[in-house]
């Protein structure tokens, strides 16, 4: 995972305070769940068993129930970078994923801002002190 570097990425604007949590956190989670769904892809054929009866435990991935089989993960990313060429019709290569996240009207996790003024009653001034808080 890499965040944090604009130099790093070919889109995005920065973190902009506490939406980097929300952005980031978000876009790492979708890209988490494709890496689980190309795990799952990539070992249900491997251990000739359906997606859903397979179970992610202990850094290795095995059919439910059979607690002696299954492949460890690290075994299982080999042979996920077949050779070169090598690639089956309608599969991606790695166990790896890039995903973004861009909410509609920006986001953030968490942000309040408030502004105590006080006046002198004699002639009106202000004096303010401005208070900031979750930022």
């Amino acid at each position: 995972m890499i965040t944090g570097d604009t130099r790093e990425f070919h889109w995005g604007t920065g973190t902009f305070a506490s939406r980097g949590a929300v952005v980031a956190g978000s876009a790492c989670h979708a890209a988490a769940v494709r890496v689980r769904e190309k795990i799952l892809e990539l070992a249900s054929r491997e251990l000739k068993a359906a997606a859903a009866d397979l179970v992610l435990d202990g850094g290795r991935v095995q059919v439910r129930g059979d607690s002696q089989g299954g492949l460890a993960l690290g075994a299982l990313a080999l042979r996920a970078n077949p050779l070169r060429g090598a690639v089956r019709p309608g599969t991606e290569p790695g166990l790896e994923a890039t995903a973004y996240f861009g909410p509609d009207r920006g986001s953030t996790a968490n942000g309040v801002h408030a502004m105590i003024v006080e006046v002198d009653p004699e002639n009106g001034a202000g004096r303010d002190q401005a208070l900031r808080r979750g930022a």
